[in-house]
C-alpha cells in the first residue's frame, strides 16, 4: 500500500510542482505541460503494475499464464525447464505407401 502511495506522487506532486516552481521563476519550457500530462496519464498504469507485482495471488496467476504461453515450468533447484509437446509418430501401417 505504501507504493501505491508513492505511485501518485512521482506521477503527478513531482511533475506538477515542478511547473508551479518554473512558473513563479518565470522559467519558460516548451512541452513542460505536455510532459505534465503524459505523466500524470500513467497513473493507471503503474497503480496495476504495483499491484500485480506486490499482491501474490496476482503475481502467481500472471506468472503462470506466463509460463503457459511459453511453455516454460518454474525453477527447480535454479534452473528452467522448456516443456516440449511430442507428436505422435506414425507407425509404417497407417502410411499408404504404394
Amino acid at each position: 500500500m505504501v507504493v501505491q502511495a508513492i505511485v501518485p506522487l512521482i506521477f503527478v506532486l513531482i511533475p506538477v510542482g515542478c511547473a508551479m516552481n518554473f512558473t513563479f521563476a518565470k522559467i519558460n519550457i516548451p512541452g513542460l505541460g505536455m510532459i505534465v500530462n503524459l505523466t500524470c496519464c500513467w497513473i493507471p498504469v503503474c497503480n496495476s503494475l504495483v499491484t500485480i507485482f506486490t499482491v501474490n495471488a496476482y503475481k502467481r496467476i500472471i506468472l503462470s499464464v506466463f509460463y503457459k504461453v511459453l511453455r516454460i515450468t518454474p525453477s527447480i533447484n535454479g534452473r528452467r525447464y522448456i516443456a516440449t509437446v511430442s507428436a505422435p509418430i506414425p507407425s509404417q501401417r497407417n502410411l499408404n505407401l504404394k
